[in-house]
């Protein structure tokens, strides 16, 4: 199977990343290419990962790896609902979102612990 290139640099058009966080039906055709089923969903967990105070070229480059990473995993809707609940329950998102960016083996393990474990889903949301 094809891995993530650990070098590639992101590549999303923020404008284009933009009108997706801002159009969800515009999103959804993206989004299946991962692999989502809950499209409606999947868009929702985008958002609320833009909104915790992620920069749009760094949550570009997120989904560049997400789009490398998901679609290979066991349950593509739940690993992008575990991250997404991962990063709100961090105490600075962004951080974590620079150490993904940083480190690209990071996210690959994520993504197949995310999507294979229920235990997940019981970490607690930031009001």
């Amino acid at each position: 199977s094809k891995g993530p290139s650990p070098e590639r640099r992101c590549c999303m058009d923020i404008a284009l990343l933009r009108s997706y966080l801002d159009h969800p039906e515009e999103a959804f055709a993206w989004l299946s290419t991962w692999g989502m089923q809950a499209l409606e969903r999947a868009h929702a967990n985008l958002v609320r990962i833009a909104t915790a105070r992620i920069p749009l070229d760094l949550l570009a480059d997120l989904c560049d790896q997400l789009a490398d990473n998901l679609p290979g995993c066991p349950d593509p809707d739940m690993a992008l609902n575990n991250l997404e609940r991962y990063l709100s329950a961090a105490l600075n998102p962004l951080s974590v979102a620079s150490l993904l960016q940083r480190d690209r083996s990071a996210l690959p393990i994520l993504v197949q612990i995310f999507s294979t474990s229920l235990s997940f889903k019981k970490w607690p949301r930031k009001s």
